[in-house]
């Protein structure tokens, strides 16, 4: 992304946070890898103000949905062993760590 100001990165790799949240809490109570990407692109995607912000979104929307579903899900046994209880801090550290990583890339093209 062209023009990356620190806020304007803070606030770009905080809505990947929140799409990654989202994505893990929709996966973890039985939501379909199609609809999470279709409820996340019909979040997101009316933002993007162009080309390349919904090229970007989109990406976004394929990362953290196959980290969630094929990554973390797929094989492990995690919905078995976590309690319902903690789904929730589950998913936002999940975004957490999306987060972390958006900025650490975002650090890293600037170098």
């Amino acid at each position: 992304m062209s023009d990356e100001t620190p806020q304007s990165v803070k606030m770009v790799c905080g809505v990947v946070g929140m799409m990654a949240t989202e994505t893990m809490t929709g996966a973890l109570t039985g939501v379909s890898r199609t609809q999470m990407q279709q409820q996340l692109a019909a979040k997101y995607l009316p933002a993007a103000k162009n080309e390349d912000t919904e090229k970007f979104a989109n990406n976004a929307i394929y990362i953290v949905t196959h980290k969630a579903y094929e990554v973390i899900l797929k094989d492990s046994k995690i919905q078995e062993i976590l309690p319902k209880s903690e789904y929730a801090n589950f998913s936002r550290d999940f975004g957490k760590v999306e987060f972390q990583q958006c900025m650490k890339d975002a650090e890293n093209r600037q170098k």
